[in-house]
């Protein structure tokens, strides 16, 4: 639920702008496409429209075989790339939305969710939790587990520590050396986590308190700091020093130098959910253009892509199709990306 409460704010707020590049051009048209999609740089097709309900990540260890979890906490198993799903992990607890997969190869992986609130009195929250798999998702077991806390994101760094990002009681970052058994905590930053991320020479992490916080030293330490225009980043990704950021669902930025500078992106997108860094040149945007009308609007996929490293964007809606909430890619040039109970198949040309 506090998830789905920042996209409702961050889609509604007026955020300022940053400084801009001076060869970063205006916002380019949204032009209206239909699925199939094929163009000269981007092919997208519909893989299937049996996605599990609520669907909040997936991820694919190639093109055949992926996995997916739910706000209801079960994380389904495709292997015919995602045509059909199969419940691989149902949860004691409904009420433990599970936000993330990381795969360190093919066959071991880990989930992490969890909830820190709960409603009525007397009611005890649900807690966090870390799940793992070592037969490629066929079975889950629980390694971690946290009294009043969410875990919202995980990422492993080159030597192969992992780290997850908790907000709640206890909050903070806490890292993992030996593939989860155990856990200690390295850093406090209150409840402002969303997505924790690192490259081959550092780490990120970011959410609310209007930040962006690096580490060079593969998440020993943290201490540099990025202030940024509005209170929540959602998403964050790099491939090699470029790097994006999603600040509040609305805009992107860009930096070419691993965090050092960073400069607004002029995206085609109303909303902004995922941004696919594939590499230094190569990323999409991934969310939402425009709306139907009516009393329940629903907002139509989209995406943005750029082939010079943020530079220049071109821009694609697809109506009668909504809106897109995650992506991911298992090579630099094939993926899937979520659109309700649709998954579309990715081809980057």
């Amino acid at each position: 639920m506090k998830n789905l409460l920042l996209l409702a704010v961050g889609l509604l707020a007026t955020l300022s702008s940053c400084k801009k590049d001076a060869d970063l051009h205006q916002s380019p048209e949204l032009a209206s496409g239909s699925l199939p999609f094929e163009s000269a740089r981007l092919k997208i097709t519909v893989a299937g429209t049996s996605l599990p309900s609520n669907t909040l990540d997936i991820f694919f260890v190639n093109e055949t075989t992926g996995l997916a979890t739910t706000y209801d906490g079960k994380i389904y198993r495709t292997t015919d790339q995602g045509a059909n799903w199969s419940a691989q992990y149902t949860p004691a607890l409904a009420d433990q939305p599970l936000y993330q997969l990381l795969f360190t190869d093919q066959q071991l992986g880990y989930a992490v969710g969890g909830k820190s609130s709960c409603g009525g009195t007397g009611c005890v929250p649900p807690g966090g939790i870390v799940l793992k798999t070592d037969d490629g998702g066929s079975t889950w077991r629980k390694v971690y587990t946290g009294s009043q806390n969410e875990i919202v994101s995980i990422a492993a760094n080159k030597n192969g520590s992992l780290f997850i990002a908790a907000n709640g009681f206890p909050a903070g970052l806490f890292r993992s050396t030996d593939a989860g058994a155990s856990w200690q905590l390295v850093t406090t930053a209150g409840n402002s986590f969303s997505k924790i991320v690192f490259t081959d020479n550092a780490g990120f992490y970011t959410g609310g308190g209007a930040q962006i916080v690096k580490s060079t030293d593969a998440g020993a330490t943290w201490p540099s700091k990025t202030v940024v225009s509005y209170n929540y980043v959602n998403d964050l990704a790099f491939s090699n020093e470029r790097g994006y950021y999603v600040l509040g669902y609305s805009q992107a930025f860009t930096t070419s130098n691993a965090g050092t500078s960073w400069q607004q992106v002029q995206s085609p997108l109303t909303s902004i959910s995922k941004v696919s860094a594939l590499t230094p040149s190569s990323a999409l945007l991934w969310g939402g253009g425009h709306s139907t009308g009516g009393e329940y609007p629903i907002q139509y996929a989209a995406v943005g892509q750029t082939t010079d490293g943020g530079k220049t964007w071109t821009g694609t809606e697809f109506p009668g199709t909504t809106r897109v909430s995650t992506a991911y890619f298992y090579t630099p040039k094939q993926g899937y990306a979520v659109a309700g109970n649709t998954l579309l198949k990715v081809t980057v040309k």
